[in-house]
């Protein structure tokens, strides 16, 4: 392991970075509990002369804790559900995968 896959996973198993969560394959395969790290930005949208501010949410998962992670995949947060939409990215050393999800 390099120096920087030892770097991302004292990111994610750090209490103040990440947090723990329930990972659901939506095939139904076997639950897992994973680290993640919850990000809620706004995003401003630009149509014709306006600007629309949107909620989004996003989270960071590591690709050795669901390396086939696909829209309709859940992660339960304590009380909070939330579904993969669209199709996660993974960062250049496929390390870590960020996606975009809805409850």
């Amino acid at each position: 392991m390099d120096a920087i896959a030892r770097g991302m996973d004292a990111v994610f198993t750090d209490p103040n970075m990440a947090e723990s969560a329930t990972y659901t394959p939506a095939g139904g395969g076997e639950s897992a509990t994973v680290r993640v790290i919850l990000r809620r930005p706004d995003v401003v949208s630009d149509f014709n002369r306006g600007q629309f501010v949107s909620d989004t949410t996003e989270f960071d998962i590591r690709v050795s804790d669901a390396p086939e992670l696909r829209a309709g995949d859940t992660i339960d947060l304590g009380d909070e559900t939330l579904t993969v939409v669209g199709e996660p990215r993974r960062d250049p050393r496929r390390l870590k995968w960020t996606a975009e999800a809805r409850a």
